[in-house]
């Protein structure tokens, strides 16, 4: 494998969470802003914001689990798509 194109491709995986990361970070501002402007206790935000943020926190060991696992052995990422997308469409 080539030098050049290894760089580039940790340069874009690098890249996938400084985007995640600052689109996480301007939402939980801008909705702390958003929901003080309807009063509500700063406590009361912090919990939210936090309750929201769990998702992403554990999805890096949902990815891990899910490459371990085959759930209901459909495959290994086809079953938590699914799972993912299902109450959406319900």
């Amino acid at each position: 494998m080539r030098t050049d194109t290894k760089w580039l491709r940790a340069l874009l995986f690098g890249s996938i969470y400084f985007i995640e990361g600052a689109v996480l970070t301007y939402f939980s501002g801008f909705n702390a802003l958003y929901l003080r402007s309807f009063d509500v206790s700063y406590s009361l935000i912090g919990i939210a914001g936090g309750i929201v943020l769990i998702p992403f926190l554990l999805k890096v060991f949902i990815g891990m689990l899910s490459d371990r696992l085959s759930l209901f052995g459909l495959g290994h990422r086809k079953p938590y798509m699914v799972l993912e997308v299902w109450p959406k469409s319900a």
